[in-house]
């Protein structure tokens, strides 16, 4: 599409400009991709710095090396949950990504305008921060990727305030 961006895993990201906002507890995070990779990378997050290092960073949409999509958050010291996808997506075409979570925590990835996987996640660390798509600090090990780089094309990313229905989800990806 023709205001997709490229990223080619080696630390190039899109961040939220203006000041930054307090930490959502309750938000919906939206983005098309297409990737081949097999190191993964984060697709979206929630970070308390515009640049490339941040102290704190939760809120993640991250692909795993094998491909399948997980969301979550990571808390210094806490118990970390996340919920992940059953089928991988870094199959080389375009896939709607629509995360949604509100205060509980419990949230949802919706995968082309359907429903994937919800449940429990991490309560979350209290900051303001920016949004960041493509590349973001990351827990290392376990399910995590090798990568915190998206090597991909991403377009259409938004973020929220509030949590998105389902159909509104399925209307966002019909209408694609």
């Amino acid at each position: 599409p023709g205001s997709a961006v490229a990223l080619t895993g080696s630390g190039a990201r899109i961040v939220g400009g203006g000041t930054s906002s307090a930490g959502p507890t309750t938000y919906s995070l939206e983005v098309w991709f297409k990737t081949t990779t097999t190191t993964g990378g984060k697709l979206i997050g929630f970070t308390n710095s515009q640049s490339a290092t941040s102290s704190k960073f939760d809120r993640h949409v991250f692909m795993r090396n094998d491909g399948r999509l997980s969301f979550g958050g990571w808390t210094s010291g806490g118990t970390t949950r996340i919920i992940t996808t059953p089928a991988a997506y870094n199959d080389g075409i375009w896939h709607h990504l629509v995360v949604t979570s509100r205060a509980g925590p419990t949230s949802r990835i919706y995968v082309d305008g359907v429903s994937r996987v919800s449940g429990a996640t991490t309560s979350l660390s209290s900051y303001s921060g920016w949004w960041r798509f493509g590349y973001g600090s990351l827990a290392t090990g376990g399910s995590y990727p090798s990568s915190a780089n998206f090597n991909g094309t991403l377009d259409a990313g938004a973020a929220y305030t509030k949590e998105r229905t389902a159909a509104r989800v399925a209307a966002h990806y019909a209408a694609a």
